[in-house]
């Protein structure tokens, strides 16, 4: 949820649980644990339970499907040769990774310490500092100095900050090589414990999807290499049910979740693409036909927001404005960034139009008034009202040329 400042408000956590044996689906003692969410304040069990079974099982069938391709692969090559490969390929990877590292430092020798700054929304501060060794094609990216974690959603796991270095570091080498354990292996990473990328257990983290698409920004920022993109997930919702605030009661309900696309940086010789998921965030949108028919709401406009990415000598990507009406009373939610803090242009490049949220709220006379909402909130609709998300461009890169003309 937008407002969770701890972590048993976003739900189950579950540390380690086992739920198969002898081939066995253990559905019942999965229903009691999630039961077990609904024993915190104001707070519910699962609206849809079979759902979440329907999932689990999907995802235990994928990786009883992963078991026997290794199994067969084992069978035809022997295990030896598996880990042979499986070696090389790591190997090949940490390689690729020491190769760019090292022609970085040949290349530009006097830039073998890199650093970058950047905000969430609420003013917590990100920084990191990337050491290069020319010698050994190692790096040490240090995030010291970075802000303690808040009493917001927006922490950080640090598998999640691990996750968007790898990522970047991939970004960056243009080769194509599988993305593996190698390519962290000349890599040292420090993040202060406490801080808002590596958190203590008990704070909120459903922000995380927000949060590693900052920490790529932060990363792909020292390096110099690409103007950011819309640094967001734009997380949207809409359902209804759960716990009643009123009577306390659990009514039945479903929930709906989206992922909505933004544009994308611009860099040397290439303009940013527009309306598109960036980075970390990577799902296909429901159709709008879909949404239509299985939840009570219209999809007024889903459009290119034209003019929202950064100009510059290579222009960053337009953002999105897709707009929800809602056909019966609705929560709805939204968690995003980038509505305080622009996607910066880099090189002389501008930065990208930051995003921002609406209500649409009926007035005494029927008519809709257009209120601000903050980067997360959430709020209910009545029949007719309205969600509009205004998503961030990507920041452009180089001088435009009309600038440079001037000058």
């Amino acid at each position: 949820m937008p407002d969770s400042k701890e972590l048993w408000e976003e739900g189950l956590n579950v540390t380690a649980m086992k739920i198969v044996s002898d081939g066995v689906f253990l559905e019942k003692e999965v229903r009691e644990v999630f039961d077990l969410a609904g024993n915190f304040p104001d707070c519910s069990p699962t609206r849809r339970i079979q759902d979440n079974i329907s999932d689990l099982k999907a995802q235990v069938s994928a990786n009883q499907r992963g078991i026997r391709l290794l199994h067969k692969l084992c069978e035809e090559f022997s295990l030896p040769v598996v880990h042979k490969y499986m070696y090389g390929i790591q190997t090949n990877a940490e390689i690729t990774v020491r190769n760019f590292l090292r022609g970085l430092a040949k290349d530009h020798p006097e830039n073998l310490v890199l650093s970058a700054s950047d905000h969430f929304d609420n003013g917590t501060e990100l920084k990191v500092k990337i050491t290069i060794n020319p010698e050994t094609g190692s790096a040490l990216f240090d995030f010291d100095g970075t802000d303690a974690q808040g009493w917001s959603n927006i922490n950080c796991p640090i598998s999640i900050s691990h996750s968007a270095v790898i990522y970047s570091i991939r970004c960056l080498i243009n080769l194509e090589i599988p993305l593996n354990q190698g390519c962290l292996a000349p890599v040292e990473i420090r993040v202060p414990r406490g801080s808002v990328l590596n958190p203590t257990p008990s704070v909120a983290i459903c922000g995380s999807t927000l949060a590693s698409q900052r920490v790529i920004d932060v990363i792909l920022r020292a390096f110099g290499r690409v103007a950011a993109s819309q640094g967001c997930s734009n997380s949207f919702g809409w359902g209804m049910g759960g716990r009643n605030p009123v009577s306390g009661k659990i009514e039945p309900g479903w929930n709906y979740g989206e992922s909505i696309g933004g544009g994308s940086g611009a860099g040397p010789g290439w303009h940013g693409e527009s309306a598109v998921h960036v980075h970390s965030t990577n799902t296909r949108i429901t159709d709008c036909e879909v949404i239509e028919k299985r939840t009570p709401v219209i999809l007024r406009q889903h459009s290119i927001k034209r003019g929202t990415g950064g100009r510059g000598r290579w222009n960053g990507g337009d953002g999105v404005t897709r707009e929800v009406e809602a056909r019966i009373p609705l929560k709805s939610s939204i968690l995003s960034e980038r509505r305080v803090y622009r996607p910066y242009g880099l090189n002389g490049g501008e930065d990208g139009s930051c995003g921002n949220n609406f209500l649409l709220r009926m007035n005494a006379s029927g008519g809709l008034d257009k209120i601000r909402l903050g980067s997360q909130a959430v709020v209910h609709l009545s029949a007719g009202e309205r969600m509009q998300i205004n998503t961030p461009g990507g920041g452009g890169w180089g001088v435009p040329l009309e600038c440079k003309e001037e000058h």
